[in-house]
């Protein structure tokens, strides 16, 4: 994994080319390619594949957009400001931070391996923009018409927004986590919004290299994530972040007779670093001609 190098000079030089190259980055801070895996026995999982996924509720009027993938050039022509956003998000984080303990109450024991006080550095990268927008074909206001003939409320669905795409990489300088984020949607833009600009990320715990040491007590087999949440909501656009680390039964490998002896609460999430001030505020939009 590359390094996030400790002079800040030489690490601001170097982040795009850490970003895209292999392990040849290592330095003293950062945890080898070859060490210790944080969850061995956790299943590998491609994000958004079984239970590995978090996704909520989506409307059915989601199934009626129109998509296309387009530049930053051609997203601020669109109405959406999206140039200071992502340079919020390619800023880069080099920060002191804690390590905070949460309840692991019938979900295992306390996690080890890290040092209360640490220091974040990381790397985001935006990849690509995702224009999607309503079909007018099939949408008119009031509902959406669906491929099998149905139609359902308009309501549940912006007219159109901006997926940013982002990878990136990030590491706690005690050597507990080292994490590589793949490219995936991370931050949804509305026409015309300039503030609460976020970011909401995550990586395969299989993947993740460290010193963290883990005591799920959850039925097997397991499924790891770790999870960032950024964000710049604040009047002076202060970044504030929290990466979570947990694990869950893998549910789509354990049978319906496994299943219902399974407790309710099968979900162990024992610890996680989080550095900056709580953010107050919203998202703001302005008019679009």
């Amino acid at each position: 994994m590359p390094t996030l190098l400790k002079t800040p000079r030489t690490f601001n030089r170097l982040l795009a080319a850490c970003l895209a190259l292999a392990p040849a980055c290592a330095g003293e801070n950062s945890v080898e390619p070859g060490a210790r895996r944080v969850c061995v026995d956790c299943v590998p999982r491609a994000l958004g594949q079984g239970s590995s996924s978090l996704a909520g509720f989506v409307a059915a009027c989601s199934l009626a957009y129109l998509e296309r993938t387009i530049d930053r050039a051609e997203a601020e022509a669109l109405g959406f400001p999206v140039t200071d956003a992502a340079a919020l998000i390619e800023r880069p984080i080099d920060t002191p931070a804690m390590w905070v303990p949460r309840s692991t109450e019938g979900g295992g024991g306390p996690a080890g391996g890290y040092e209360p006080a640490t220091r974040v550095r990381a790397a985001l990268k935006v990849e690509s923009y995702l224009y999607r927008w309503l079909d007018p074909a099939r949408c008119d206001g009031t509902v959406c018409r669906l491929d099998d003939g149905s139609t359902t409320p308009q309501l549940g669905c912006y007219e159109r927004y901006i997926m940013m795409h982002v990878s990136g990489e990030l590491e706690t300088l005690d050597g507990a986590i080292a994490v590589r984020f793949p490219t995936q949607p991370v931050n949804m833009s509305l026409p015309g919004q300039t503030d609460a600009v976020g970011v909401a990320a995550a990586a395969d715990l299989s993947d993740v290299r460290g010193t963290l040491t883990l005591e799920p007590d959850v039925p097997t087999p397991w499924i790891g994530r770790v999870d960032l949440s950024l964000q710049f909501a604040d009047s002076q656009r202060r970044e504030y972040g929290v990466v979570g680390v947990s694990v869950v039964p893998d549910w789509g490998n354990l049978t319906a007779r496994e299943r219902p002896s399974i407790p309710g609460r099968a979900h162990y999430s024992p610890v996680a670093v989080q550095w900056g001030a709580v953010p107050f505020g919203s998202p703001t939009t302005v008019p679009v001609e």
